[in-house]
């Protein structure tokens, strides 16, 4: 079972009337049988095709359900029914006339996907209500009636607050791939651009403006004193122990995750959700909706998107105006980690991007 979902309610067994087809594509998978569900075991509200305009091939079974839900940026799942039994309290009966299973797609407004968008929508309203937070769109597990199966879109845009979501593998394989073809890039280049890097420092310490002054002395770097002044007269460290004092500072520094949650409109329901168990990068956050970020212009030329590809070799976006085609195609993107190196007490105000 998918992480952060629970199957509550009556046994799998009360009710038994329908086959849940297993599915699980990318673009929706079955959470169990019964009907979808909050964590408070609320029904989700919904929209059906409630006249004879809608064909029961395009809405008969969970394959040609998914693929309206899949048309709806928005959809949070499905769910099918058997059309003669609504689940208490009474949503609004089959207008269908007919005993197929009855398909509820979990969207705030009529679904436009295809034919779609000319059919007879009618809004299920069930116990969870569409004026509260999350629109009553929350699918968070199955309630074990016989007569219905829940499925659930994994990563909807913009996402529910309360709606969790599945945690992504820890690693693509494309990131694995990145990430041991930069490291071999990175020991390679280390290796040949050492001795200059070595020159530079040197001469970096050498520099001064008034013959007396200079950059690692002790009265102008402190932190650095206790190695001049441990046995050496010498005016300022050597090189070595410059860059050898840098390495170890790197390797005691402290690390935040990259994304911050803090915007100019921060959306503090989003601090601390228990609904995203993994850490986010820049790009999950934009396609999940939350929070709205005003560090990044949607849709335009990003800063971040040309350093994760020129710097860290990510591959490019293949959606419109280059961003993420779906989610998963941000999931392969890096999670940014910052050393808070001026030790703010708000770390991901004041960065060094690792």
């Amino acid at each position: 079972m998918r992480s952060g979902l629970l199957l509550l309610g009556l046994s799998p067994c009360a009710l038994a009337s329908l086959d849940c087809a297993p599915m699980d594509d990318g673009a929706a998978f079955l959470v169990g049988q019964g009907n979808c569900v909050d964590a408070h075991g609320n029904t989700t509200t919904g929209y059906t095709c409630t006249a004879a305009a809608c064909p029961l091939a395009a809405l008969g079974d969970a394959q040609s359900c998914a693929f309206v839900c899949a048309g709806e940026p928005a959809c949070t799942g499905f769910e099918l029914r058997e059309a003669h039994a609504p689940p208490p309290p009474l949503s609004s009966p089959s207008l269908r006339g007919d005993h197929a299973p009855e398909c509820v797609v979990f969207v705030s407004t009529p679904p436009l996907t295809g034919k779609a968008s000319g059919w007879n929508w009618t809004q299920v309203n069930d116990t969870q209500l569409p004026q509260q937070p999350s629109n009553g769109l929350v699918v968070a597990a199955a309630n074990g009636r016989g007569d219905a199966c829940c499925y659930k879109a994994p990563y909807p845009t913009p996402n529910p607050v309360e709606n969790p979501v599945p945690t992504p593998v820890a690693q693509t394989d494309r990131q694995t791939a990145i990430f041991a073809n930069r490291s071999a890039l990175a020991a390679n280049h280390s290796a040949t651009a050492f001795d200059t890097v070595v020159e530079l420092v040197e001469f970096c310490s050498k520099y001064t403006v008034d013959n007396i002054s200079y950059l690692f002395a002790a009265a102008e770097c402190p932190g650095m004193a206790d190695v001049t002044e441990n046995g050496t007269l010498a005016p300022y460290p050597s090189a070595e122990q410059i860059l050898e004092r840098f390495t170890s500072q790197l390797r005691a520094a402290e690390y935040s995750l990259g994304f911050s949650l803090l915007t100019l409109t921060p959306n503090v329901s989003n601090v601390f959700n228990p609904s995203y168990e993994f850490a986010l990068n820049a790009w999950e956050s934009n396609m999940l909706g939350v929070p709205d970020r005003v560090t990044e212009q949607w849709g335009v030329p990003s800063a971040t998107d040309l350093v994760e590809q020129d710097v860290f070799g990510c591959d490019p976006f293949t959606g419109p105006a280059d961003v993420p085609a779906d989610f998963f195609e941000a999931a392969a993107r890096l999670v940014y980690a910052n050393s808070n190196f001026n030790h703010h007490p708000l770390s991901g105000l004041s960065l060094i991007h690792i």
